[in-house]
């Protein structure tokens, strides 16, 4: 099995499973290619969803691309701003890039799309 660093723990994990903190495996955006990893902080914040583009590092330690984003970051009242964040558990649980709302996928996969497709 492949191994790789867990984004959530910094913990060494295999792919699909850590061995410290149990966090799903970071997996690739179907049709981008691109590793992310999705958290869910429940609603504490108006940016309640996370997504971090594991394969864009900031020039920071362990410091990625990123967008926050509530459930409508389309809508006019809605939320989506891209930043850098630092994987891990004080972004919420860790969730699965299909447990994300639609619109949510949608904002991701245009990022993460060739430019000019």
């Amino acid at each position: 099995m492949k191994r790789e660093t867990c984004p959530s723990c910094l913990g060494t994990g295999g792919i699909g499973h850590c061995n410290k903190c149990g966090a799903a495996g970071s997996r690739a955006v179907r049709g981008t290619g691109q590793r992310v990893a999705c958290y869910d902080n429940g609603g504490a914040t108006c940016d309640r969803f996370t997504v971090v583009y594991l394969d864009q590092p900031e020039r920071a330690a362990n410091t990625f691309a990123a967008v926050g984003m509530n459930h409508e970051p389309f809508h006019p009242q809605g939320f989506g701003q891209h930043t850098a964040a630092m994987p891990g558990r004080h972004l919420g649980r860790r969730i699965a890039f299909a447990a994300l709302p639609g619109d949510c996928q949608k904002l991701v996969k245009q990022d993460l799309a060739p430019i000019g497709c």
